[in-house]
């Protein structure tokens, strides 16, 4: 039961870093602050992190306490990552929605998975810490 509780906060977790990285990327546009006040991003932005998630579950990302090491940790992250910007490009080419910004969608991406491989990659060596000094 301990092991649903983690992958829950780490689902969590990365529903945060991913709108925390849109709203960075946002904020870095100019002239964006009307479109996020128009919620006119905000069903695209459920729909890439239901992706992300989805991607990650089935990519197993959010199993930390399985890696043994911190490079099979951040080459499942960013495999994860890749197999999730594939799905989110050819949705975008196969229903034809080019209007997005460029620097929003791709500095999203970017944060999201900066912010991934840092937290997760902290929390990974928190564990692994606290699982060697038992």
């Amino acid at each position: 039961m301990k092991k649903n509780h983690y992958t829950f906060l780490f689902l969590f977790l990365d529903i945060l870093l991913v709108v925390l990285a849109f709203l960075f990327a946002a904020k870095v546009k100019d002239g964006t602050r009307r479109i996020l006040a128009d919620f006119q991003w905000w069903r695209s932005l459920f729909a890439f992190t239901g992706i992300w998630i989805g991607v990650g579950i089935l990519g197993g990302k959010y199993s930390l306490q399985k890696v043994g090491k911190a490079s099979k940790l951040a080459s499942q992250i960013v495999k994860c990552d890749l197999y999730a910007i594939a799905v989110v490009f050819a949705l975008m080419y196969i229903f034809n929605q080019f209007h997005y910004s460029r620097m929003i969608v791709l500095g999203t991406i970017l944060g999201s998975v900066v912010l991934e491989l840092f937290v997760f990659g902290g929390i990974y060596y928190a564990f692994r810490f606290r699982r060697e000094n038992r």
